[in-house]
């Protein structure tokens, strides 16, 4: 429906008549996988008055941001069942007169899913003082679908969006992990550099076109020295590198092969920074190339 904007927040809902109606149908084979089971109906938050009576027989799934252009329609980024303290705030903030509300909730959502992901780092010791080079938030993981930050060196924090909805709520994101990150208790004094990076190829298949001026960006080969499991590499945030510039997710893989290398020989193809190999040598590898 593109009469609802791209990157709107709305709710999701799922008729209780219809529910009951499709409970243990089955369908033919060779039934299209696009072809909707339930009757779709959109209207914004503004007519919720004239469909009260449709809202209170229906079962509120969750909020999410909406593209007419995607094959996801919806990511959804609360559930009711997962977070109904947040859903439940949510409805109530929709149906105010507050002007602006759509973007209070989302921001409220945001800062609720980005907290969540920075105490989990926190029970799994991250950052350490031998780790100051983390994923603080690892996508549809951690419910931002569309949506990674990394942690470069305990100094910068990399955002790197791959869905529409991060580009139209790109002041919002840095506006809520900028708060989140001054209040952080490992980061205390330190004043985190937040850097925007984007995937072009992933934005056009969620059909978001960057302008040329977004995709141009000035080299810059400022060096930030990233540590992790003790160890130190040299990488460059700032230049338009690969993704967010370092492999945080391989942290676990890099740890678990370097236990089997001891005394062994070591090939590290396609290596980049060298990582696997790097921590094959301090595993005790007889020889790494």
């Amino acid at each position: 429906d593109d009469s609802i904007p791209l990157g709107s927040l709305v709710a999701v809902y799922v008729s209780r008549d219809d529910a009951q109606k499709h409970k243990g149908k089955k369908y033919k084979k060779g039934k299209p996988s696009n072809e909707p089971v339930y009757a779709h109906t959109n209207y914004d938050s503004s007519e919720a008055a004239q469909h009260h009576a449709t809202i209170n027989n229906s079962q509120l799934i969750g909020y999410g941001v909406y593209n007419p252009h995607s094959m996801y329609r919806v990511r959804i980024l609360c559930h009711a069942t997962q977070h109904p303290v947040l859903a439940k705030d949510s409805k109530r903030k929709q149906k105010t007169r507050v002007e602006d509300h759509d973007s209070e909730i989302l921001k409220s959502i945001l800062e609720r899913k980005m907290s969540d992901a920075m105490n989990l780092r926190l029970a799994m010791n991250l950052p350490s003082e031998s780790t100051d080079t983390y994923r603080l938030v690892n996508g549809e993981g951690d419910g931002c679908s569309g949506l990674a930050v990394d942690i470069i060196g305990g100094s910068t924090a990399i955002v790197m969006s791959s869905a529409a909805w991060c580009e139209v709520h790109k002041e919002a994101i840095v506006e809520v992990l900028e708060g989140l990150l001054n209040d952080h208790p490992s980061y205390d004094g330190v004043d985190i550099d937040i850097i925007w990076r984007n995937t072009p190829s992933r934005l056009k298949q969620d059909g978001y076109e960057l302008s040329f001026e977004s995709e141009a960006s000035d080299e810059d080969d400022t060096e930030v020295i990233a540590t992790e499991s003790s160890v130190k590499y040299l990488t460059y945030p700032y230049s338009n590198g690969q993704k967010t510039g370092f492999y945080c997710d391989q942290r676990d893989n890099r740890l678990m092969v370097a236990e089997y290398c001891r005394d062994k020989r070591v090939l590290d193809l396609c290596c980049y920074n060298g990582g696997f190999a790097l921590n094959a040598m301090v595993q005790g590898a007889a020889q790494c190339v």
